[in-house]
């Protein structure tokens, strides 16, 4: 079942003690999440409970329900659920997502990961920016074996076209990038 990652869904803690319903937080007599953690039921709809029951959910569903569910976000090519439903159907189109080799491309950066994926004469390079400030990153590609790489965007959560030169690229706060490499 789905923790409503894939359509942008927050933790949402309960606040009082009446809103929670799950068995464990209940046995414990505390505001606590118990065995569900802090997601609410998946938001499906913008309907009652997020269209997820009739019922009374064991947590309480936030407002943002009305424009965070998956029918809405279904409908919008820049949500997070369509990036997850690309970043799928990518991981299944790539041979070196699939079968290549991992690389680690600028292990030294404690902001971004950055790796390659290598697999025969091509390579798919990720970049994810895991903090909440610009960075620029500094990587080398030639340790991949190309002599001239050529890299194509593949995906990414740029809210901009990503440019750089050479070896570096410029990267927005918790961003995504993934290119391929050939030479």
């Amino acid at each position: 079942m789905s923790s409503g990652a894939e359509n942008g869904v927050e933790n949402h803690d309960a606040n009082r003690t009446a809103d929670v319903n799950d068995p464990i937080g209940v046995a414990g007599g505390r505001v606590e999440n118990g065995g569900v953690g802090a997601h609410s039921a998946i938001e499906g709809s913008g309907s009652a409970n997020a269209g997820f029951s009739k019922g009374k959910p064991w947590l309480p569903v936030p407002a943002s329900y009305k424009t965070h569910n998956v029918a809405s976000e279904m409908k919008d090519e820049g949500s997070v659920l369509s990036f997850y439903r690309q970043l799928l159907a990518l991981r299944h189109k790539e041979p070196a997502l699939l079968e290549g080799n991992y690389l680690p491309v600028n292990p030294d950066d404690p902001n971004v990961l950055t790796y390659a994926r290598k697999y025969k004469d091509e390579a798919i390079l990720v970049m994810l920016n895991m903090s909440p400030s610009d960075q620029k990153v500094q990587f080398d590609l030639s340790p991949l074996g190309f002599a001239a790489p050529k890299m194509t965007v593949l995906l990414t959560s740029f809210h901009k076209q990503p440019s750089g030169g050479g070896d570096a690229l410029p990267m927005e706060p918790y961003s995504v990038l993934i290119a391929k490499i050939t030479h």
